[in-house]
């Protein structure tokens, strides 16, 4: 159905964004949407499994990780702090909330953040 589907979560100092893209045939945008509609809702109604979940949040955290590999990087975490005027332990406290995660708490922001009828669409071609 798609050549490549990606999300992203797009924070600022006072508001976030979430962002789904994906690269479709004009002739599956109708189906793709819907294939989209119907995961988001699954984020509001159904327990994400817990290897599923683990599989995540290590992901994440490795990630994370690999953000400050170098210089340059540790730098922009430094930035990141500075310009929304974090707490300095910013990030070890950000890596103790995504280990102590749990379906439950997803469920809860799946339903209070996410929902498939107040979604923005654009297509392109």
């Amino acid at each position: 159905l798609t050549y490549g589907i990606y999300s992203s979560i797009n924070p600022f100092v006072h508001e976030s964004f979430f962002v789904i893209g994906a690269d479709v045939n004009k002739e599956n945008k109708d189906i793709a949407l819907d294939e989209i509609r119907k995961e988001i809702k699954r984020m509001r109604t159904e327990p994400v499994d817990e290897t599923e979940l683990e599989i995540a949040r290590n992901h994440f955290l490795g990630s994370l990780q690999s953000e400050v590999a170098n210089p340059f990087s540790v730098t922009d975490k430094i930035k990141n702090i500075y310009l929304n005027k974090l707490s300095k332990n910013y990030y070890p406290h950000l890596f103790k909330r995504i280990n102590s995660i749990t379906t439950k708490d997803l469920l809860e922001v799946g339903e209070q953040y996410v929902h498939e009828d107040s979604l923005f669409i654009a297509t392109v071609g």
